[in-house]
């Protein structure tokens, strides 16, 4: 039986994954009156424990198993159930638990009067224990699905043109995704967890193919049922979810997702990362290959439980360490920012502090900074955000079955997410390091990040490709940096393997009546490794240039050819050209 506390009934997974209950004491629950608080009671240790790191098998799935053997990670006692015994002896004490987190080696316990857990200073076993909030009343009427929605006959259109994405195309074109469906890459056997604050009649929207959604489960709750809460959820889903052509489809329509409400949106405590955490370790135990999170917290409804700007340094709070651990156990996971940029906090929430985790900042359809998304670096001055997406208007679902438009980083998250699924899909050899690397490298800030937008907004084809996938053949200019044309411009650079590579630099000044004057050449520079992505620093002389031209002089084993591309400094326009259409004086 797999230690993954959830509910007494019995569930058959498709990916052969054990029947799961929610502890022997679950049946309680239902027999006693509700408590009133929520505590985290930390364990000093994990002795007298029936389950050994040997026999992963009696608590984690096949598929987790083959993940970790896979990626090298060795099953630890961080994986291993918290001692039963310890169970055992807190239940005849008196405390009902509500569950346990084998990461935390910790019990979220429920008491009737903050006074009731004085108690626990006796036990040799306790090590702290911490105020999480108010429990949760149980629910006495679920608020009815709305209506059924029936699918309709969608017209057929080819994957990966703009049609087919219908509203949702921008989106998906700003980050090269569709390259990516065009190639057969649409997550197909990515096994995504989603966590939220609630998935609002889901299952009656016909934007998502109710056969990929693979398990529910509510933590605020502790059952099963997922879609008599928050719309929030849905509208995230849809970004990845959607599969309706000509109308949204989005970036991982054929994902198996698992939807896991860990968000009470009704209040701010800190039960709620904990649930995160937990969520978390079953996803882990799953075996689930990436999480998505449009979830961030800084301030809690209590101020003692809030956090300082300090405690986000990516290992001082509850979800931090909770994500930290899900990505040291292999799961590629991708949070929100935040939406503080223009609040007096302004700065990331958290687990997105967690070094590990692919943080997402939202742009406009521009490509610039939404006002609203927040700001880093974490509290220990590392790079967040790491890349950005639109999160400014992006298409999503509405609550009525069509499509809308909603704004937050909550919508570039798992717009990236997606698209992150479809890279897993795509090399399922690479960990979860590797391929965020990747993305953060095919980004267009990629030579200089920021605290703004991190390394920028992805192409998400040029990431496949440096992963191993189709290798580009051709040189390539992937980035210019200049203010105005003075002093120095900055190219980015792809020179594919087997091409030497010599390059030649011309400069034309404004002429009379605003039109192009004479071309001068200003220098040959040496040759440039091949196979490497490079950034080049050159220096400019004169005055009221108008435009810079580069010619590439390639070698290979064939013969010789040459590239030319030509940037236009008013317009910030980057165009190849003829090198034969090009005059010197």
């Amino acid at each position: 039986m797999m230690d993954l506390n959830l509910p007494s009934s019995s569930l058959a997974l498709k990916n052969n994954f054990f029947w799961i209950s929610l502890f022997f004491f679950h049946g309680l629950f239902g027999q006693e009156k509700e408590s009133k608080y929520l505590y985290l009671v930390e364990l000093e240790d994990k002795l007298f424990n029936f389950n050994r790191v040997e026999d992963p098998e009696k608590y984690l799935s096949k598929k987790a198993i083959q993940r970790r053997k896979k990626m090298g990670i060795a099953v630890d006692k961080t994986d291993l159930p918290v001692t039963k015994f310890y169970l055992e002896d807190l239940r005849k004490s008196g405390f009902q638990v509500q569950y346990t987190s084998k990461w935390l080696n910790a019990v979220v316990l429920k008491v009737d009067q903050k006074e009731d857990i004085l108690p626990l200073r006796v036990k040799t076993y306790v090590k702290d224990y911490t105020w999480l909030g108010k429990a949760k009343s149980a629910r006495q009427n679920k608020e009815k699905v709305l209506w059924q929605v029936n699918r309709s006959e969608v017209p057929n259109l080819v994957v990966g043109s703009k049609k087919y994405y219908g509203e949702a195309w921008h989106q998906i074109d700003m980050i090269q995704g569709h390259k990516l469906h065009s190639l057969g890459f649409q997550g197909q056997g990515v096994d995504m967890a989603i966590f939220d604050a609630g998935f609002h009649n889901f299952s009656k929207r016909k934007l998502i193919p109710q056969d990929q959604i693979k398990y529910t489960y509510d933590f605020v709750q502790m059952e099963t049922e997922v879609q008599s809460d928050d719309n929030h959820g849905y509208q995230v889903m849809t970004c990845i979810l959607a599969d309706s052509p000509g109308k949204m489809v989005g970036t991982a329509p054929k994902v198996n997702a698992y939807l896991f409400r860990t968000e009470d949106d009704a209040s701010e405590t800190l039960i709620e990362e904990i649930n995160w955490v937990k969520a978390a370790e079953v996803a882990d135990s799953m075996g689930i290959d990436i999480i998505t999170s449009s979830l961030g917290y800084t301030t809690h409804d209590e101020k003692q439980m809030g956090h300082l700007y300090a405690d986000l340094d990516g290992r001082s709070t509850w979800i931090a360490k909770g994500a930290t651990m899900a990505v040291k156990k292999g799961i590629l996971v991708v949070n929100s920012m935040g939406n503080a940029g223009r609040s007096e906090w302004r700065y990331l929430g958290s687990p997105a502090d967690a070094v590990g985790v692919l943080s997402i900042g939202s742009v406009d359809k521009y490509g610039v900074k939404s006002g609203f998304s927040s700001f880093g670096p974490n509290a220990a001055n590392q790079q967040k955000p790491n890349i950005t997406a639109l999160g400014s208007n992006a298409t999503v679902g509405s609550s009525y079955g069509g499509v809308t438009r909603a704004s937050g980083t909550s919508f570039s998250t798992p717009i990236v997410s997606g698209m992150m699924a479809c890279l897993i899909q795509a090399h399922p050899e690479k960990k979860p390091s590797q391929i965020n690397w990747a993305v953060m490298q095919s980004a267009s800030k990629r030579f200089r990040p920021d605290y703004e937008d991190g390394f920028g907004i992805p192409n998400f084809y040029l990431a496949h490709q440096m992963l191993g996938g189709a290798e580009p053949n051709e040189v390539q200019i992937l980035e210019v940096n200049t203010k105005k044309c003075k002093n120095q411009i900055d190219i980015g650079l792809y020179i594919p393997q087997g091409k030497a590579l010599t390059q030649e630099v011309f400069i034309q000044k404004n002429g009379f009546f605003g039109l192009f004057g004479g071309i001068s050449k200003l220098g040959l520079e040496s040759a440039m490794l091949e196979g490497s992505y490079v950034y080049k620093k050159i220096a400019l002389t004169g005055k009221k240039l108008k435009k810079i031209n580069f010619i590439f002089n390639i070698k290979t084993n064939d013969g010789e050819e040459q590239k030319g591309f030509s940037y236009t400094c008013r317009t910030k326009q980057l165009e190849a050209f003829e090198t034969t259409a090009l005059i010197s004086d």
